[in-house]
């Protein structure tokens, strides 16, 4: 939110309980450049989160 974009975890559209690494993102009303923007805005947030978890896992031992 904070980066000015917002998306689902893919939990939340899958019956399983089970921890996933997918996202859901809204595209069929969104125009091709707010796409885009979002897709900028998005790809840091993920970014860090990957590496936060990445950096999590391999101090968990």
């Amino acid at each position: 939110i904070e980066a000015g974009v917002v998306f689902i975890p893919g939990a939340a559209f899958t019956p399983s309980n089970r921890p996933s690494t997918k996202l859901r993102l809204a595209f069929s009303a969104v125009s091709a450049e707010n796409i885009r923007e979002g897709v900028r805005r998005l790809a840091p947030v993920l970014q860090e989160a990957i590496e936060r978890g990445a950096a999590g896992a391999s101090g968990a031992s």
